[in-house]
């Protein structure tokens, strides 16, 4: 019996850890403990103007026929292992796909938040897109020190940069923000499809080659 109790004991202790160790995870990296949170339900009707968003409109890569529409996180693992597979099938449908990124800062992420207003920022400079990578390239590393050594290597103004970033780039985040929760979207990265008749639904990265063919 003792030596019964001591299995059961080290068990529980076992179970109890691995337990926490999966909370940890999803906590550190921000996946759901669904893979539905990835494409989920959005509320019918959605336009592709709603889903672009009125910050964005303009980019060139909004007028393609189909438009894919991210909402992502600089913090989340998930989102930074889509950026290399997703900018290669931009590039092997660019005539008739684009891309069109916005920001959801995950709240177990605090410093995905300011980091996608400095993403915002730089745009204002034209850089938002090299901003965008180095962000996600240097994963995990969002400290203002980080972020001012990112715009030192795209020679940013750097007292622009960070004034633009409290002021249009927290509003443009803050847009973005809001259209993700009147979309139903909580989690990172999903992935919305605008179709050329103008209907938008949520779709997995597997499913987006034979949704543009």
């Amino acid at each position: 019996m003792q030596t019964e109790d001591k299995f059961l004991a080290v068990g529980v202790v076992l179970t109890a850890a691995v337990g926490a160790l999966l909370l940890l995870a999803m906590r550190n990296t921000g996946v759901a403990p669904s893979a539905d949170a990835f494409t989920p339900r959005l509320p019918a009707n959605v336009t592709r103007a709603q889903a672009i968003g009125n910050n964005y409109a303009d980019e060139e890569s909004s007028r393609r026929p189909f438009v894919i529409v991210e909402f992502g996180d600089y913090d989340c693992p998930p989102c930074r292992s889509v950026q290399a597979p997703l900018q290669k099938f931009l590039q092997a449908h660019a005539a008739t796909c684009g891309l069109v990124f916005r920001h959801l800062p995950l709240e177990m992420h605090p410093g995905a938040f300011k980091a996608a207003t400095f993403a915002e920022a730089a745009r204002e400079q034209g850089q938002f897109w090299p901003m965008h990578d180095l962000l996600y390239q240097n994963g995990g590393r969002l400290a203002p020190k980080d972020v001012k050594r990112y715009a030192r290597t795209l020679h940013l103004n750097w007292p622009a940069l960070r004034s633009a970033a409290v002021t249009t780039g927290k509003a443009r985040v803050r847009a973005d923000m809001q259209t993700a929760s009147a979309l139903d979207v909580h989690a990172t990265p999903p992935l919305l499809l605008c179709e050329p008749g103008g209907s938008v639904r949520s779709i997995a990265f597997q499913e987006l080659e034979a949704a543009v063919e």
